[in-house]
């Protein structure tokens, strides 16, 4: 077997190339406004939100696992150590002024596997993947964290372990699937397609599967705890474990299909070199990227998404293109390079046996694969909840009423007849990241958006008698069903 696993490159481009289109949108871009389109086409190019982050995780995964093919495994552990402690300290060195820095969780992702995973089996490690997915649910369901100030110790573990922006819970349930992952031989053809297969039926079922959950929660009444945990747009949900996992495992096999198919071609060359670099590109679109038209050019949530794409494609093919041109002329990245100096180089890989053919999986099966891609997006169109091409008149609500959003009908409209001055109260309940508008004859009265369950907003307000309007509104791609409630 080749001692590396360009795949592996090429899936890492992917990743930092749409980090980086994910990053521009959450510092860059504008307000959405009222057009259908305009929600779309927001819809479209947030959709690697998560996606690629956990594909950059399931990565350093696998790369663990290929540096754990050393017979030398105290070498191995002690460099990956070293590691973990170089990008803690780039890390928050970077935190200071990139508040989503993934580096400094990357370094626990890293010690925890060089000193607890190194020895798992295959199937310890998946089976460790689902009970990680599994009680990062329950305790995000169960407690409420208070706020603590990060520079703190007791601030620091709690962002690191539960409640940051790539927590160890459930995150490092990504690393035990690249480990995964990466202890198979994808240079083999049979192996490599059916695991790919398998990661793309998993997929496709989890979002299945989490449209059904969501739209039978909205219309049952579950609780918003249980509600919150059914989605897959964002941790701590089981289901974006298991979505955002299989669907990394399938850009990883795909990379490899594609890298042995057009091994040498131009594209996999720049790919490869663009990946190989992705810790210094990482950092320079952070500074660069962001830095420039926030810091220098005052456009922080002000740049409407077809200048945020533009911008993204230019930065992308200057990275690319230079990565391809520097890579001629050097062997490691300058920041690659720094950590190799300070922390060593891998330690040499054992020999390994010729590996033994299987057989690629039969061509059929991609039938469902592709039957599960429509219904997802026929739901993400036209709803499972309550399918329909449009919005329609607004509902009135009274007590509690079941929606949903889809890309026919991004925003929810409901009449609110307040018959005497009270207290009212509206929440919502799913796993959906929305905000909550309430409007009175002539304009918007009250908005909120996370203060209620996990991403659900809550508005309790003073109201004279009147016909009011309430607006349930999607974040970016929110996209399913939910249920709202007025007391």
């Amino acid at each position: 077997m080749r001692s590396r696993v360009e795949g592996l490159d090429v899936a890492r481009a992917i990743a930092i190339l749409a980090m980086v289109l994910i990053n521009f949108q959450v510092f860059l871009l504008s307000p959405p406004t009222e057009q259908l389109g305009d929600f779309t086409w927001r819809w479209l190019i947030h959709t690697p939100s998560g996606r690629s982050s956990s594909l950059f995780v399931t990565l350093a995964g696998a790369g663990i696992a290929l540096m754990a093919r050393s017979p030398d495994r105290r070498a191995v552990r002690f460099t990956l150590l070293k590691r973990a402690l170089f990008l803690l300290v780039a890390g928050n060195l970077l935190i200071l002024v990139w508040w989503i820095d993934i580096l400094h969780f990357y370094a626990f992702f890293v010690a925890i596997a060089a000193l607890l995973f190194l020895r798992f089996s295959r199937r310890e490690l998946l089976l460790g993947a689902v009970a990680v997915a599994g009680l990062a649910g329950l305790l995000d369901a169960a407690f409420e964290w208070p706020d603590r100030v990060y520079w703190t110790p007791l601030g620091m573990l709690q962002n690191v372990f539960v409640d940051g922006v790539h927590p160890v819970l459930p995150w490092i349930a990504f690393v035990m699937v690249g480990l995964w992952i990466g202890s198979h031989d994808l240079s083999e053809v049979g192996t490599r397609r059916r695991i790919m297969l398998g990661a793309a039926l998993l997929a496709g079922i989890a979002e299945l599967l989490s449209a059904a959950l969501g739209a039978l929660a909205a219309e049952q009444r579950w609780a918003p705890e249980l509600a919150g945990l059914l989605g897959t747009g964002w941790s701590p949900e089981p289901l974006f474990v298991v979505g955002a996992s299989s669907t990394a495992v399938f850009l990883i096999t795909a990379s490899q299909e594609a890298a042995e198919r057009w091994r040498g071609s131009r594209v996999i060359r720049a790919l490869v070199s663009t990946g190989q670099l992705s810790l210094s590109i990482y950092i320079l679109h952070a500074l660069v990227g962001v830095g420039i038209p926030r810091w220098v050019m005052g456009l922080e949530d002000a740049v409407e998404w077809p200048a945020v794409t533009a911008w993204w494609a230019v930065f992308c093919a200057l990275v690319v293109l230079g990565a391809w041109a520097y890579r001629a002329r050097f062997s490691r990245g300058p920041l690659e390079w720094v950590m190799r100096k300070l922390c060593g180089s891998t330690p040499p890989a054992a020999p390994t046996p010729e590996p033994r053919p299987t057989r690629s999986p039969p061509r059929w099966p991609w039938i469902a694969v592709a039957g599960a891609a429509v219904a997802v997006l026929a739901i993400r169109w036209v709803g499972i909840a309550q399918p329909a091409w449009g919005c329609g008149e607004d509902v009135v609500l009274r007590d509690r009423v079941a929606s949903e959003l889809t890309l026919s009908c991004p925003r929810r409209g409901f009449v609110l007849e307040v018959d005497a001055p009270r207290e009212v109260t509206l929440e919502t309940a799913s796993s959906l990241d929305v905000f909550l508008e309430l409007w009175g004859p002539t304009k918007r009265v009250a908005v909120d958006d996370d203060s209620g369950e996990g991403l659900n907003p809550r508005l309790e307000r003073a109201l004279r008698p009147g016909t009011y309007r309430v607006v349930v509104r999607p974040y970016h791609r929110a996209l399913g069903a939910f249920s709202l409630f007025v007391r």
